[in-house]
């Protein structure tokens, strides 16, 4: 403000003598006021400081730095908007404080099985990279990992660059060998090709078929106690190899008087059956036949389903001449087991004897036993014992014949179905050279 030699004073301008004509001139400007950036931590606020005309607005712009985010910002009585920082009308010089932090994620771990990821849950700054340490616990292993873009290097899963909060997750899996059963021959392993978690032990159970006995057992380091194979610890894929052989039996023949059994030794594998064939010698007959639960049905001593050593007893005594000789009867069918019941004939070479015969397990005799004339029939419709003499009208007997008959169901029909080997053809070809043999026998003998 000049003029007219006038002075201001505050906002008063005087003049202290007005000798002429004179102007005064005053220059009015506005009144500006100055904020101030005040930053803290990684960010910017421009422009970093501005003077503006009082009451007028300012606007400043806040960027974070890479990694970093505004916390919080402050002063002139200022707005947020977005990025920018909005003062409505400035009345004074102030400041404004903007606080910038680090952007900080979580990594989680997540673990299923066995295992463990270490740290278990990590923070860090956007950008930075994250190392896991992986490790199984004893007797498992890492199955799968994944998560957070990283990637397994040996035992560290290692990520990259931290973008946002995310998890890592690991699955651990028990470390699991194969174990083989091997067999050769007839019997089981149990279980059979098991897979084993590693250093966990092992029980095998094994068992011989029937028949069967363990010849030998190897493999995986274990050991056999009774029929238990144990292994201590698997550590590999490995296999177990069983042999099996069969168990053998021998059948001796123990013969006294005149006579042959054949084969007068054999030895056979367990639960076969076993046949022997009884024959007297001329001059003598077959007295008692013992031993191994065998039976006899004609000249023919069946033992069935051998299961150990035994011996079969056999004693021939010699016919005396002044002894009628009565022939022992012969059934045509012979023991065994039939599907129906069996119509069995029961015929003696010798002449004019009838047949006496028991169903209840007794013996027959002159005196017992039902009657039936030489070369009748009985009908066996269940599961019997039958035994049968030759009687001759003065009161002579032959040996005692007997056979055991199973039937399996009952039946009322008449027949020769038989679950063994003997044909009818074979049968009645037998039948006809025993009584041929019986025939020549007793006409070399003087009856009385």
């Amino acid at each position: 403000m000049e003029g007219c030699d006038g002075e201001l004073t505050g906002s008063i301008y005087r003049i202290a003598a007005v000798m002429a004509d004179c102007s005064v001139t005053a220059v009015f400007e506005p009144v500006m006021f100055t904020v101030t950036a005040v930053v803290t931590g990684d960010g910017f606020i421009t422009p970093e400081s501005v003077t503006v005309a009082e009451g007028k607005a300012a606007e400043l712009t806040v960027t974070p730095a890479a990694g970093s985010q505004l916390s919080r910002i402050e002063g002139c009585d200022g707005e947020l908007i977005g990025n920018n920082y909005r003062i409505a009308a400035v009345t004074a010089d102030c400041s404004v404080t903007a606080v910038f932090e680090p952007i900080m994620f979580t990594v989680t771990a997540v673990v299923t099985g066995h295992g463990s990821l270490t740290p278990a849950n990590v923070t860090a700054v956007q950008g930075s990279a994250v190392s896991l340490a992986v490790k199984a616990e004893p007797g498992s292993r890492l199955s799968s990992i994944v998560g957070c873009n990283g990637e397994l290097t040996g035992n560290n899963y290692n990520i990259a660059a931290l973008t946002a909060d995310c998890s890592v997750t690991a699955v651990f899996e028990p470390i699991t060998y194969q174990v083989s059963t091997l067999i050769s021959g007839n019997g089981s392993i149990t279980p059979a090709d098991p897979r084993v978690i590693e250093g966990e032990a092992l029980e095998l159970s094994v068992t011989p078929d029937a028949g069967f006995r363990l010849s030998r057992i190897e493999g995986c380091d274990g050991e056999l106690t009774g029929n238990n194979y144990r292994i201590a610890a698997v550590t590999a894929d490995c296999s177990v190899t069983a042999v099996f052989e069969a168990v053998m039996y021998t059948v001796t023949s123990i013969v006294s008087g005149g006579g042959t059994v054949t084969p007068a030794l054999i030895t056979i594998a367990a639960g076969a059956d076993v046949s022997l064939i009884i024959n007297a010698d001329d001059g003598y007959q077959l007295a008692a036949v013992t031993g191994c639960d065998g039976e006899l049905s004609g000249t023919s001593y069946t033992i069935s389903a051998l299961m150990a050593d035994c011996s079969v007893s056999v004693e021939f005594r010699a016919i005396e001449p002044d002894t009628v000789f009565i022939a022992t009867p012969v059934f045509d069918i012979p023991a065994g087991t039939y599907s129906v019941a069996q119509t069995v004939t029961i015929h003696s070479s010798s002449e004019n004897v009838s047949i006496r015969y028991t169903l209840d397990g007794s013996s027959p005799d002159i005196n017992s036993g039902s009657v039936l004339n030489n070369g009748g029939t009985v009908l066996l419709s269940e599961s019997t014992q039958l035994k049968a003499i030759a009687v001759d009208t003065e009161g002579n007997t032959s040996e005692l014949l007997q056979a055991t008959y199973r039937i399996e169901k009952s039946s009322t029909a008449a027949g020769n179905t038989s679950s063994g080997n003997n044909s009818g053809g074979a049968l009645s070809l037998f039948w006809l050279l025993s009584l041929a043999l019986l025939m020549i026998m007793t006409g070399r003998r003087r009856l009385v």
